[in-house]
């Protein structure tokens, strides 16, 4: 059984924090740093068995004795020590420097649970990150059909688990169990998640379902088009992360489709079409105001001096403001209708 337990960590510029945790008779913590008061806090003999069995689960006599970065002490980053003693055995101590044991985010997870006054985890970390997809096919004879696509990232778990709904009795389910990455993907997102309260959030049939939850207890939750008009700007970021994870296995379905979250038009923007005539042919700038136009529709432009109707497809689609258009607007020709084909 564990007896005694002393972490300090140390950064450059910002100080240090000690904390001790007696578990021998009257189980208490005792807390001292540059940014904290010297204090002591009593914990319950449940709180002192619930440590005890997570400590034991780290195996902290397998860990390696030293964890350097380099053969050389830094003089900047972060240093930490471990001590602690185990009943009738000696005390032990581990030391780091800018270099940690592969169950460093548990320890300052259990740290972190135990000792209330000090934020050992960033309150603002993402614990999971939840995306649900929902949209109506057209199939045979104009009937819809509901396609759904799941993405879940969990910490806890270390998963990644996405699944795609393709129809009633066919559910396509891709887990990802990779040790220490989902935590580092999580911390990535956590970055580039933007300002999602600017999103037209609101109930709508088809669309997007987020939801954030942070490791100081917040929910976010979102409802709204997977399109560029009403997602946050920069949503690219946060997805471009995901896939990155997952590129290696190469399974992606319509959450991961620019075509999709990256198609919308912003008010005040400018809507430029690139038709080509023939496969790998020449495109050509038009103009619409149909936001509806995808990238691969055939549609009918205006071509030549006596505007003449011709087909074309769509290559690209790219919005402009006045000032960036990739061509002068009034001299570009608009897009006549788009076909059905």
């Amino acid at each position: 059984m564990l007896e005694y337990f002393k972490f300090t960590l140390s950064s450059y510029g910002e100080g240090y924090i000690e904390t001790e945790v007696f578990l021998k008779g009257n189980p208490h913590y005792h807390v001292v740093g540059t940014k904290f008061e010297d204090f002591e806090r009593s914990i319950t003999d449940k709180q002192a068995n619930y440590f005890n069995t997570r400590m034991t689960l780290l195996n902290l006599d397998h860990l390696e004795r030293q964890y350097m970065h380099s053969d050389q002490m830094l003089l900047d980053g972060e240093t930490w020590s471990i001590e602690y003693q185990y009943a009738n055995k000696p005390r032990e101590s581990i030391f780091g420097d800018n270099s940690y044991p592969d169950c460093w985010e548990k320890l300052l997870d259990i740290l972190d649970e135990l000792v209330e006054e000090v934020p050992y985890v960033d309150p603002e970390r993402i614990e999971s990150f939840t995306m649900h997809y929902h949209h109506k096919l057209i199939i045979e004879n104009n009937e819809q059909a509901d396609y759904e696509e799941n993405l879940d990232i969990n910490r806890k778990h270390q998963t990644l688990i996405y699944t795609k709904n393709v129809a009633p009795d066919c559910v396509i389910t891709h887990q990802y169990e990779t040790k220490h990455s989902i935590s580092t993907l999580l911390d990535n997102l956590n970055g580039d998640i933007p300002d999602i309260q600017s999103a037209e959030v609101g109930e709508y049939e088809e669309g997007i379902i987020i939801d954030i939850t942070w490791h100081n207890g917040e929910l976010f939750h979102y409802q709204l088009p997977y399109n560029r008009h009403y997602m946050p700007r920069d949503w690219h970021n946060v997805m471009y992360h995901i896939e990155e994870y997952m590129r290696t296995f190469g399974f992606f379905g319509s959450i991961f489709a620019q075509s999709i979250y990256e198609h919308g038009v912003h008010e005040g923007e400018y809507i430029y079409c690139s038709i080509i005539f023939e496969e790998n042919g020449r495109s050509y700038y038009y103009v619409t105001d149909d936001d509806s136009i995808r990238i691969g529709d055939y549609v009918l432009v205006p071509v030549g001096h006596d505007n003449k109707e011709v087909e074309g497809v769509v290559e690209n689609i790219t919005y402009h403001y006045r000032g960036s258009v990739p061509y002068p607007y009034e001299s570009c020709k608009h897009i006549i209708k788009k076909l059905k084909h």
